[in-house]
């Protein structure tokens, strides 16, 4: 049990901050010392003390910066999206939609084509921004990759000017009630699925990425060659 005070030093006699406790005994304003002991006796130990504590914050200090770069590296390197397989165990789900041009499209018209399923909305940045290199690879010359925008929860008249201010021309389908975002399972927009020419989906890319890099067009060129299932 801490020892009532008789006598109390104010802590600038001491050359500590004000409220500064550097015994048992509490004080607001001074410390309280052991019995028989002067300030100038234990000048040396809470010396000390105060120099442990700077080191150890100095040690804190570098610790949680070295902590951060070690977060914010890998963040940055792979800032734009994260590409995963699709599980074996998933079936790909149907895809039976009318476009904004009134065309169907289905997963057994799309077979024997690779296939981009992108879900997006006018409101979020890195859809806004990966558009125009969506529009390139439908434009693209040869035979290029069916790609199909799906918007989410917005109306045909807004969808319309920003198609139109975008300058898309590849397939739109509206996704009202979020019902075929639900199935796709889709929680992250922009969110592009890569389907294969067999109908299935091989690969699942969340966020905004550019479709005209190398990158993109190594994935897209390996579904093409291949028809089957395997992923690499």
């Amino acid at each position: 049990m801490p020892r009532p005070c008789q006598r109390r030093w104010p802590a600038y006699k001491l050359g500590l901050p004000s409220g500064f406790d550097a015994t048992a005994g509490r004080t607001r304003g001074g410390v309280c010392p052991p019995v028989g002991a002067s300030p100038r006796s234990r000048m040396p130990e809470i010396a000390q003390v105060l120099s442990v504590i700077t080191a150890a914050r100095s040690v804190v200090r570098k610790a949680v910066l070295f902590g951060l770069l070690l977060l914010i590296g890998p963040l940055q390197a792979h800032a734009q999206f994260d590409k995963t397989p699709w599980p074996r165990s998933h079936p790909t789900p149907n895809i039976d939609v009318l476009d904004m041009q009134g065309q169907r499209w289905t997963s057994a018209k799309l077979k024997g084509r690779v296939v981009v399923l992108n879900f997006w909305a006018t409101w979020c940045g890195p859809c806004k921004e990966e558009m125009p290199s969506l529009q390139a690879l439908h434009s693209a010359d040869g035979s290029p990759p069916v790609v199909i925008g799906i918007n989410v929860k917005e109306t045909a008249s807004a969808v319309q000017r920003f198609a139109t201010a975008q300058g898309l021309a590849f397939p739109l389908v509206l996704d009202p009630q979020g019902e075929m975002t639900r199935r796709w399972g889709v929680r992250i927009y922009p969110t592009t699925f890569l389907i294969g020419p067999d109908g299935q989906v091989r690969w699942r890319v969340v966020g905004e990425v550019d479709w005209s890099s190398a990158e993109a067009a190594g994935w897209l060129s390996a579904l093409q060659k291949s028809a089957s299932p395997t992923r690499r």
